[in-house]
């Protein structure tokens, strides 16, 4: 047992091995190995997890990568939770969330931590190094932290004591290391490896990346060449074709590309993606001839997202209804059957019933673009029925398809149901503006008073608010921002430390970012309302740009609009990644002492909601 108590202090959760009910998170056997069932125990310490009717474990089993996503029913036992997982071989480790009805405990980003062991007692060889490959690469796609510091800890550990595992980790080993020491880590490991006489596929693809990216790139080459010959269906290979053909721009020289993939690659994740990006820069050129040509040459390879493009494009145009209406129906067909049957592999980072969800909301969208083809027809009894299964399919996750369902309905002057279905999506903070203003009209269409309107607003926006509230608890932070000290649009140096005292919000955007600029209307009318309190500071990090003068292309995007924001340059990319941005928009909320205390990734909401919101979260850490 004493071996045990000094491995929990090298993993990331305290666990107990014993039957320990006092225990937030515990698990059993106390040495699980592979093939065992693991009992797992965890006593929510959240009262809205306290107060979940049911409770979930998301449980990620990794090897050398994330191997799968599985999510497992718990039963509740007094006051402790209990669900049951058996491993299988490949698996190093576990790493756990827990979900209530709403709200999650995800161990502080860090997730809950379980090691497998061998017969002798200790953790597998590779375990802490799979561990380190988490943190570092899946971490953001599976909602943790992304943690480099910890990963190469981690990595370091697993190497000292089991050396023989390195090959399998290698690319995730040099990622780990800050910016500035990435370059002479990776040249120290492609020294040591090039001591060696024969390499395994991941030592070779490692060889050729890691030349490359240094420089050498004869080397580079050479190793390319070899895992051609050894290795033909490295990933290697693979992501050298997506790079040959993304720097395509016309159709004729993608399917050049395309064509000779298909060599050696009939169906894949990379196959799919080349045909889709074929097919849609044909749609998006209004050569319908052609995609419809393809899709027919290529039916394996055709989706209903790709027949919902189709008909969404013509849609738009205007062009030729009919036809769009019957490929709004052959993708409707084949989205039927794939949430009946879903083919393909599921991706490793969901699990089932998000791999199903998946499928749902595909038909959901196309036959929300084929309801509004119908509706466009003066089909609207038809088009009614298809926004209704597009937003019941969807839960009601979507605002657009919720807005194209009750618009409809109060054009149809179904006043009740209009307002009944838009109260629904308010309070759930799934609406939009238009959605908002259908509920007030058919609250006055249906007799009600302009007080009592106002009054329900109340209640609904009482509600709505007390449950923001309550997400907004679960989620705060309090670690120590990254500090950074960049140049605004005037060349003045800035600081994150010239702001301490204040409440400050980093926004990190990008000029060729849909959802940033829509976001910037409303950040406007923040800045305005916050910024003349003195208490509060708005830094706008333009970054990620892809272009050469990135401080005009800046500082005309911002003239132009008239934005009366404060910007700063992220030039090199440091900043983002100091803050381990994984998309964009992303706003950091950073208390007076330094510490952020909130994260907020994308757009989503109407103005008033997200106003709200951010109000809400500096309220709270004033």
């Amino acid at each position: 047992m004493k071996k045990y108590l000094m491995v929990t202090l090298l993993i990331i959760v305290i666990a107990s091995c014993s039957d320990d009910k006092k225990q937030k998170f515990s698990f059993v056997p106390e040495l699980p190995k592979v093939s065992e069932e693991i009992k797992i125990q965890f006593v929510p310490e959240k009262d809205s997890l306290k107060n979940a009717s049911e409770l979930n474990m998301i449980v990620y089993s990794f090897g050398d990568e994330l191997l799968n996503t599985s999510k497992i029913a718990m039963e509740k036992k007094d006051d402790v939770w209990i669900g049951k997982f058996k491993t299988e071989n490949e698996i190093f480790g576990l790493i756990i969330k827990f979900v209530g009805d709403e709200f999650i405990d995800d161990n502080n980003q860090l997730g809950f931590v379980v090691p497998l062991f061998d017969d002798d007692e200790n953790e597998l060889p590779g375990y802490k190094a799979g561990l380190a490959n988490i943190y570092q690469r899946w971490a953001a796609t599976i909602g943790l932290k992304k943690d480099n510091e910890l990963a190469n800890k981690l990595f370091k550990e697993d190497f000292a004591k089991h050396p023989e595992v390195k090959g399998l980790f290698l690319n995730g080993y040099v990622s780990s290391f800050p910016k500035n020491r990435i370059d002479s880590a990776a040249a120290s490991e492609i020294e040591k490896l090039e001591e060696k006489n024969n390499f395994t596929q991941k030592e070779f693809e490692f060889l050729a990346n890691w030349t490359r990216n240094i420089g050498d790139h004869v080397k580079s080459v050479k190793y390319v060449e070899m895992i051609e010959k050894k290795f033909p269906e490295s990933n290697l290979i693979k992501t050298r074709f997506l790079g040959k053909f993304r720097n395509m721009l016309t159709v004729e020289k993608k399917l050049e590309v395309f064509n000779e993939y298909l060599k050696f690659d009939k169906n894949s994740e990379v196959t799919s993606y080349m045909f889709s990006g074929i097919v849609n820069q044909q749609v998006k050129e209004n050569d319908f001839k052609s995609a419809e040509k393809l899709l027919n040459e290529y039916l394996y390879l055709a989706n209903s997202n790709l027949y919902n493009g189709i008909a969404w494009r013509m849609f738009e145009t205007k062009k030729n209804l009919p036809s769009a209406l019957q490929y709004g129906e052959k993708g409707i067909e084949i989205a039927r059957k794939e949430v009946k049957n879903p083919t393909g592999i599921k991706p490793v980072y969901i699990d089932d019933e998000q791999w199903i969800n998946s499928k749902k909301n595909s038909l959901g969208f196309i036959l929300d673009t084929y309801g509004n083809i119908q509706n466009e027809l003066g089909k609207t009894e038809a088009a009614l029925k298809s926004f209704e299964e597009a937003a019941t399919l969807t839960n009601g996750d979507y605002p657009e398809l919720n807005e194209s369902y009750v618009s409809l309905l109060y054009n149809l002057k179904q006043f009740e149901k209009a307002k009944n279905k838009s109260e629904e999506f308010i309070s759930k903070g799934k609406s939009t503006n238009k959605i908002q203003e259908i509920f007030n009209n058919s609250f006055i269409k249906l007799g009600g008073s302009k007080d009592n309107l106002d009054k329900h607003l109340g209640k609904i926006g009482e509600s709505v608010n007390q449950k923001m509230i309550e997400k907004l608890k679960n989620s705060i932070l309090n670690k120590p921002a990254p500090q950074f000290k960049l140049k605004d649009l005037k060349g003045n140096s800035v600081s994150l430390s010239d702001f301490k005292g204040r409440i400050v919000i980093v926004d990190f955007w990008a000029t060729w970012c849909g959802p940033c600029l829509q976001s910037f209307p409303i950040m406007q009318k923040a800045v305005d309302k916050f910024e003349k309190s003195k208490n509060v500071k708005f830094l706008f990090v333009n970054t990620w740009e892809r272009v050469e003068d990135k401080l005009k292309n800046a500082s005309d995007f911002i003239e132009k609009n008239k934005y009366l924001f404060h910007v700063l340059l992220d030039d090199q990319n440091e900043v983002i990644d100091n803050y381990g941005v994984e998309g964009i928009p992303t706003k950091f909320i950073i208390d007076k002492n330094g510490n952020i205390r909130f994260k907020s990734v994308g757009l989503e909401g109407t103005e008033k909601e997200i106003l709200a919101e951010l109000d809400q979260m500096i309220t709270m850490i004033e």
